[in-house]
């Protein structure tokens, strides 16, 4: 893959990785439960020093993170999270780990075209094994709720 195409997949996931962030943010702002609130608090620290490593990358290769995505990602981010905080705990779950699956599958699609580059290699690795982390969290909870509704 060359160095422009790599750059351009990385600006992708920057933006995947701000939306996250802010639909946890949003989503810790408006659920009632404190322990929730906590994890999407956490959520989006953790996607966030992804999108600051993801940048610092892109800096390294000699480009900047786009400034289209720094814009417009998080009014879609926090618009998406509060929108999921209105319904129930469980639809926002269920949209959370559709997310990171999706995530997950783009990790995985570009991490077997970066080539050489060992330090891509292993940041991408390291936010694939993040993703799986929230998707499978996310996935415990609902089974959770689901089981004391039921």
């Amino acid at each position: 893959m060359t160095k422009e195409k790599i750059i351009k997949q990385l600006n992708i996931f920057y933006g995947l990785e701000l939306f996250q962030v802010d639909v946890y943010t949003s989503q810790s702002k408006w659920v009632n439960d404190i322990y929730m609130r906590k994890v999407f608090e956490r959520m989006a620290v953790i996607e966030q020093q992804h999108v600051d490593n993801l940048a610092s990358k892109i800096r390294e290769m000699g480009a900047t993170p786009s400034k289209i995505v720094e814009m417009t990602t998080p009014y879609a981010g926090a618009l998406t999270g509060k929108t999921l905080s209105l319904t129930h705990l469980k639809t926002a779950l269920k949209t959370n780990i559709v997310f990171e699956r999706e995530a997950m599958k783009m990790y995985k699609d570009f991490i077997m075209g970066v080539g050489s580059d060992e330090e891509l290699f292993e940041l991408l690795w390291g936010n694939l094994i993040d993703e799986d982390l929230h998707a499978v969290w996310f996935t415990n909870k609902l089974k959770e709720l689901e089981a004391v509704t039921h």
